[in-house]
């Protein structure tokens, strides 16, 4: 049973950028990285370190996929299975996959 409890952290706090401090600079740079980043989490330390910020993966996860949907449109549910059969394969044989985009 819990009787007392103290309301402070033994740690500073790590404060991330939000979404509202990406810049069109930022969003055309994650652009050109997304295809050439072996991790949203690798693709994300590129962009803190050139522009200086410090925004979470998640943030540029988002911003990357939202950025290949407005290339590529939505995907169909059939590639959308297809796409996660392949990404389970991989993982389970240890190796590497990555989407790329449709080529016109």
């Amino acid at each position: 049973m819990l009787h007392t409890y103290y309301n402070t952290h033994n740690h500073e706090l790590e404060k991330f950028n939000d979404v509202s401090a990406v810049t069109k600079d930022m969003l055309n740079r994650i652009r050109d990285l997304r295809l050439i980043s072996k991790s949203y989490s690798s693709l994300a330390k590129g962009i803190n370190k050139e522009f200086k910020m410090n925004f979470h993966p998640q943030i540029i996860y988002y911003l990357a996929k939202k950025l290949e949907e407005e290339e590529l449109g939505k995907l169909t549910k059939d590639a959308q299975n297809l796409a996660l059969l392949l990404k389970k394969d991989s993982f389970k044989r240890g190796s590497f996959y990555k989407q790329l985009p449709k080529i016109n």
